[in-house]
């Protein structure tokens, strides 16, 4: 019993210890990003315009392919 505690306790560890360090890298990687989209204000407005272009496009083809299956 005592040794199932101590592998789940690792198990556990090693879980926590793999998100803090996934969670850091995502952050370092947002501020970098975001510091060059504020260098870059213009080019920032054509990414986020560019964006939402191809978010809405992917919409209506999910919307169309949906239409499609349900006839």
């Amino acid at each position: 019993m005592l040794l199932f505690r101590r592998s789940s306790t690792a198990i556990c560890l090693s879980f926590c210890s793999c998100v803090v360090s996934t969670s850091s890298i995502l952050l370092s990687d947002a501020k970098r990003i975001s510091s060059m989209l504020q260098l870059n204000t213009a080019s920032g407005r054509w990414l986020n315009l560019l964006n939402e272009m191809l978010s809405s496009l992917m919409l209506e083809r999910t919307l169309i392919s949906i239409g499609r299956s349900d006839s």
